[in-house]
């Protein structure tokens, strides 16, 4: 009898351990045959994937996610979706979880129900029946999925899909939800739990939200998952996400648009769907990439003040570390918030740490000195005693605490975009390949300020931005449905048309050496920025080919792939990225450590005469073989300063001063 229950115990173990997570997300923004295209479709089920991946802990290669910017068998045609979707019915085991999200048009005609594929043509009955997803199908295909836990997301009822008529609403209809009816049976004699989440209610529209380059819907559905939506065990529960959501879309559709918009689940099984787990751990992990996982005393603080708005609180951290790592960090936020008051905090670093009993006197002092000033009252005692704490670790012997810095991440208020601090090293330029190459870098080592940079490259919808405030012209392939997304990079934007978004927005273009020094993400002497190994350029870099996590024909959206060591996307293929000096780079002549490049910088950055020579681009692009010499970290291109190729974006760095 006990060998038997150990068994059984050893078995129910091990179909826990191999439990896994599939999805299947599908967004259709441009429809051919007349259909009204759609905006934001493609970049909610992109970020949802990135949730799901980042935060619920779903494998990448389990995620499938199919467009209508892709080609080949991830093409959201009809045949392809019911054909994907029969696959993974018939892979998916027992104990797995499985979510379908489907964000594009939906339609009721004579009394049937389908979604609208990428091929899909309703010009008569017959044609809408041989090339749609029958919603009915759908059902009977999920119906058929063995996992435990399942969850549909159906976004489909957005503008009218006829042609000249987007403008008006397509209403979810009561023939539509009924036609679609998921109806399980227990897996392995255990309770399974199905649930179906719609983006609107039966009579009513889902909006969309320009401002953030998403339908409001999936908007407040991906906070609700990156944590808002977390109960007290840290759990995103598929109710308590729809709670969330539901809440947060009414309110938003009745003060913008004085209209209804209510989400709402439907649910059958008896257990909760948990859709992640642990979710508060997660979010304090993305809250800044760390280059190592203690955190010590100045970087806890920082943690607690960073997202302040009030300027008390950075002084208050100025206060206590004058001379920290962070200090410039500091002082650069709080003349954000008060940019005539601020003064510099010194630049100058401790050689020694005193001992313990002076530091603890120090501490205190430091803490007295908080209680003294004006500011300090008595419903700041929480945040003295948060202080306290870090004041606390601070007074600990030196082998208690690690003093490596952290990576810190900041919002652009402008166009909203998100930078990271490089931090000052120095960069070894070498050639990997060739040194009798003239045009290739030898070894030499540069000296590199820290600085910010943006984590991805400037999307379409930053760039509309920029267009709509500043008046400049519209980029090349602004028209174009195969580059022009909202979170796409902008492409066929030559030298000065960057120069001019770095000028609007209170930024600049990098260096070169700087470029350089930021994609090598804290690796040395590697040939490229994830290592010397050519293989996970497939998870890496968006290049010709599609392979791995890379399933694009042209530029993905930013932030698809695999981050460098410094957080950074998209360092390596994708779109070339414009620099702000001539090719002729003042690097190439001198074996000795080069100084600082913040003047040189200055100047190069105003250049606009490029005789004899153009501005340097770096890092390849969608059209090169992921292969070639292209994507090496330390290759150098240029191209002519009024180039705007469908291959060319840029970024943008700010400095710390």
């Amino acid at each position: 009898m006990l060998r038997r229950f150990c068994l059984l115990f050893l078995l129910l173990i091990s179909s826990l351990a191999t439990s896994e997570k599939y999805a299947l997300l599908v967004g259709i923004n441009d429809y051919p045959n007349d259909i009204s295209p759609l905006r934001y479709c493609v970049a909610d089920v992109v970020a949802f994937r990135d949730a799901l991946i980042n935060v619920a802990g779903f494998e990448k290669d389990n995620v499938y996610l199919m467009t209508d910017q892709m080609d080949g068998q991830m093409q959201p045609t009809n045949i392809n979706v019911i054909m994907r979707l029969g696959i993974l019915a018939k892979q998916i085991k027992a104990d797995d979880t499985f979510v379908f999200y489907f964000s594009g048009h939906g339609i009721v005609n004579d009394g049937s129900s389908f979604l609208l594929a990428a091929n899909s043509n309703t010009v008569t009955q017959d044609t809408l029946e041989m090339s749609a997803v029958p919603l009915d199908r759908v059902s009977k295909i999920l119906s058929s999925v063995k996992a435990q836990q399942l969850l549909t997301v159906i976004d489909a009822c957005r503008n009218n899909p006829e042609t000249g008529r987007s403008g008006e609403d397509n209403v979810l209809t009561d023939d539509f939800s009924k036609g679609f009816k998921i109806r399980r049976s227990s897996s392995n004699g255990q309770p399974s739990v199905s649930a179906t989440l719609y983006a609107c209610n039966v009579g009513e529209r889902a909006y969309e939200w320009s401002e953030k380059g998403h339908g409001v819907f999936s908007y407040y559905l991906l906070e609700g998952l990156n944590g808002k939506a977390a109960n007290s065990q840290g759990q995103v529960t598929v109710t308590g996400l729809a709670e969330y959501t539901q809440s947060k879309v009414v309110d938003w559709a009745e003060t913008y648009r004085n209209k209804k918009q209510t989400p709402w689940l439907s649910l059958q099984g008896g257990a909760k769907l948990v859709l992640a787990d642990g979710v508060d751990g997660l979010l304090e992990k993305a809250t800044s990439t760390k280059i190592n996982s203690v955190i010590d005393a100045e970087a806890e603080m920082w943690q607690l003040v960073k997202d302040s708005n009030d300027p008390d609180d950075i002084q208050e951290f100025l206060t206590i570390f004058p001379e920290g790592k962070l200090a410039k960090v500091a002082a650069f936020k709080l003349r954000k918030l008060q940019p005539e008051a601020v003064q510099n905090p010194s630049r100058k670093s401790s050689k020694s740490r005193p001992d313990k009993r002076v530091q603890d006197e120090r501490s205190q002092a430091r803490l007295n000195h908080l209680e003294e000033q004006p500011g300090f009252k008595e419903d700041s005692k929480p945040k003295k005693k948060l202080l306290s704490k870090v004041l606390s670790m601070l007074s600990q012997p030196e082998n208690e605490t690690n003093y490596q810095g952290v990576l810190t991440q900041i919002t652009w208020g402008k166009d909203n975009s998100q930078m990271v601090l490089i931090p000052e090293g120095t960069l070894e330029a070498r050639d990997h390949v060739n040194q009798a190459e003239k045009d290739r870098l030898p070894i030499r080592r540069v000296k590199i300020d820290d600085f910010y940079m943006d984590i991805t490259e400037v999307t379409n919808q930053q760039y509309r931005l920029f267009i709509e405030q500043s008046g400049h012209r519209e980029p090349y392939y602004w028209y174009n449905a195969k580059y022009n997304q909202p979170n796409q990079p902008v492409v066929g934007v030559d030298w000065y048309d960057a120069q001019a978004y770095a000028n609007w927005v209170g930024k600049r273009l990098p260096t070169e050496a700087e470029w350089e020094y930021a994609a090598r993400g804290g690796l040395i002497g590697k040939l490229y920025v994830w290592g010397d190994d050519s293989k996970p350029s497939i998870n890496h870099a968006n290049s010709k080919s599609t392979n791995g996590r890379d399933r694009w024909l042209t530029t993905s959206p930013v932030g698809s792939l695999n981050a460098n060591g410094f957080g950074l996307y998209d360092m390596a293929g994708n779109v070339w990225e414009w620099c702000s000096n001539k090719f002729n780079s003042p690097y190439k002549s001198n074996n000795k450590l080069i100084p600082s490049l913040s003047d040189h910088h200055k100047t190069q950055n105003m250049l606009t005469d490029f005789n004899n020579s153009n501005p340097v681009t770096r890092g390849a692009c969608w059209y090169n073989n992921r292969g070639g010499e292209y994507f090496q970290v330390s290759y150098r291109h240029s191209d002519s300063p009024t180039y705007m190729g469908n291959g060319h974006g840029f970024r943008c760095v700010a400095d710390v001063q």
